[in-house]
C-alpha cells in the first residue's frame, strides 16, 4: 500500500473512531438525562415489553406477504371465474 493510501486510511479510521466515541458520549449523556423523566422510563419499558409481540406480528405479516405473492395469480383467476359464473347465472 502506498504512503498516501496508508495515510488516508489512517485518517479515515481515526475519524471513524472519533465519531463513534462522540456518539457514545452523547448516548450516555441522553441516557443519564432519561433518569430525570420517569414517565419516559415507563414509556421505554412499555416499548421494550411489546417489542417481541411486534416482532412476531411482523413475521406473520411477512409470511402472509410471501403466501400472497405465491398465490396471487391463482386467487385472481378464481375470483374472476367466480364473478363470471355469477354474472352468467344472473
Amino acid at each position: 500500500m502506498s504512503q498516501t493510501a496508508t495515510s488516508l486510511l489512517s485518517a479515515a479510521l481515526r475519524n471513524a473512531r472519533a465519531m463513534e466515541t462522540r456518539a457514545l458520549a452523547l448516548l450516555k449523556h441522553r441516557a443519564g438525562r432519561l433518569e430525570q423523566f420517569p414517565e419516559l422510563q415507563c414509556e421505554a419499558a412499555v416499548q421494550r415489553s411489546i417489542a417481541p409481540l411486534l416482532q412476531e406480528s411482523l413475521k406473520e405479516e411477512e409470511a402472509m406477504a410471501r403466501w400472497l405473492k405465491e398465490n396471487i395469480q391463482r386467487l385472481t383467476r378464481d375470483h374472476v371465474s367466480n364473478c363470471e359464473r355469477s354474472a352468467a347465472a344472473a
